[in-house]
């Protein structure tokens, strides 16, 4: 489909997802007006980096809510264990387990939206618990992964995430070998996001759910293919009006 970024396309989805592609090429000015576009906010995202308890060891039954973990560190995320003895220039830093708790009330109002909990980072292995209910484990200490929390996190009650975390080596898991210290621990951003039911795909891959493929480029102009991935996770069919817009450097966008 070619055509301007206010270019619409009706969907219907029933507790699943579909692909909505759109090509954007230039067209005359005198068909478009340049204006400045305020994105809606459809999304909320809470950052949960304050207020962990740590401590850097293997510990058995730490995933439970009701753990006592006051003798832990206080700490905040982003976050390593091996901030002094791994940069000492030696290979001798503590490489194995670590556990993360927090407790967190979740906005009352958040209660029928779709539920994610992000993690931009933690090196090497994760496991992952919500008030004992354990959602998953991720390997790869350099990509984002995420998992849905809809129906286990409960907005306006406490909430206890817990974080198994390991950097020991692992021959499964690239790289096995480098110049760096595997740092162990949430070294980047942890989040909370809540989305209506009918939303841009959260759970591909920790993806954004929107793709750009820029084609036939110039230094006047170029074709820009996006991809939106959207999912419908209640039982009822949706029409929807995809909108892609592609501002300028300064914000401002064309459109017709």
């Amino acid at each position: 489909m070619t055509g301007f970024p206010t270019r619409r396309q009706v969907l219907g989805a029933t507790a699943g997802g579909v692909l909505a592609s759109l090509a954007v090429t230039p067209r005359s000015s005198a068909a478009s007006a340049t204006v400045t576009y305020t994105a809606p906010r459809p999304r909320v995202r809470i950052d949960l980096n304050a207020g962990w308890r740590f401590i850097g060891a293997d510990v058995a039954g730490a995933q439970a809510p009701g753990f006592d973990d006051s003798g832990w560190s206080s700490v905040n995320t982003f976050h390593t264990w091996n901030a002094v003895d791994g940069a000492d220039g030696g290979n001798d830093y503590h490489r194995g387990v670590g556990w993360y708790r927090r407790h967190y009330t979740a906005p009352s109002e958040l209660a029928g939206k779709r539920l994610y909990l992000p993690f931009a980072g933690v090196n090497q292995a994760a496991d992952v618990w919500v008030i004992g209910t354990y959602l998953g484990q991720h390997k790869g200490g350099y990509s984002r992964f995420r998992f849905g929390v809809t129906g286990v996190l409960v907005p306006g009650e406490d909430n206890v995430i817990a974080v198994r975390v390991t950097n020991a080596r692992d021959t499964g898991i690239a790289s096995v070998s480098a110049d760096y210290t595997f740092e162990g621990g949430i070294y980047r951003n942890v989040s909370l996001w809540a989305t209506d039911v009918l939303h841009v795909r959260m759970e591909d891959y920790a993806g954004p759910g929107v793709y750009l493929r820029q084609s036939n480029v110039t230094a006047a102009s170029a074709t820009v293919t996006v991809t939106t991935k959207l999912w419908n996770d209640s039982n009822s069919t949706r029409s929807v009006i995809v909108r892609t817009v592609i501002p300028s450097s300064s914000g401002a966008s064309a459109t017709n």
